[in-house]
């Protein structure tokens, strides 16, 4: 799965997907849908690729929050807190 197959089929002309992208199961959008299904058994495996539209949720993500902030209509949540973040961060790139 992926938000965007043509977008990840250029991204390994760009060097990633060394052995090639996996079998296109759906993009996330048509399971999103309902047009396909998500897993369907237990034992399956979702491997998304999402790659280059995620920046235009942060941007649209970040104005939303900026206009909610001004009304003083927002509710700040707590997803993770810093210090756990910041650990995982860390575990992350010590792994590549």
């Amino acid at each position: 799965m992926t938000d965007d197959w043509e977008q990840t089929k250029h991204f390994k002309t760009q060097g990633a997907l060394q052995d090639g992208p996996p079998k296109l199961y759906a993009e996330l959008g048509k399971i999103v849908a309902g047009e396909k299904p998500g897993r369907e058994k237990e034992r399956e495996r979702i491997l998304a690729i999402n790659i280059g539209l995620a920046l235009n949720d942060i941007i649209v993500a970040n104005h939303v929050y900026e206009l909610a902030k001004k009304k003083k209509s927002h509710t700040k949540l707590t997803l993770i807190p810093w210090d756990i973040f910041q650990a995982r961060l860390a575990f992350r790139l010590t792994i590549f």
